[in-house]
């Protein structure tokens, strides 16, 4: 394939992907399951959609953003935020997207039994 062709690939691939940042969440991979109950609890209680999946809990507070509590690729439980939001200005919606993902996660630890 020559190169003019894989680079438009690439461009076609890039363009269709949504903005998304990680961030490593201070629970111990074998402690993270037990925090999927308590997020989706402090989602609710906040009055977001969430659903809870094998390896993760997906938070949708708004129509601009979904958030992820999630292992990573090196079994680290983290935080993919994804901005779904295509005329968002990029900054101040990962800036109100971090902070409603840190509410629901500051809520669910303080409801957490250790």
């Amino acid at each position: 394939m020559n190169r003019s062709l894989r680079l438009a690939i690439l461009a076609l691939v890039l363009v269709g992907c949504a903005p998304f940042r990680w961030y490593q969440l201070p629970v111990a991979p074998a402690d993270a399951r037990a925090t999927f109950t308590p997020i989706a609890m402090a989602a609710n209680q906040l009055g977001y959609r969430y659903y809870i999946q094998d390896d993760r809990v997906v938070v949708e507070p708004d129509g601009k953003s979904r958030i992820a509590y999630m292992f990573d690729a090196g079994n680290r439980f983290a935080l993919c935020i994804t901005i779904t939001d295509k005329n968002a200005p990029l900054d101040i919606a990962f800036a109100d997207a971090k902070a409603k993902a840190d509410e629901v996660f500051n809520r669910a630890m303080a409801t957490r039994v250790p």
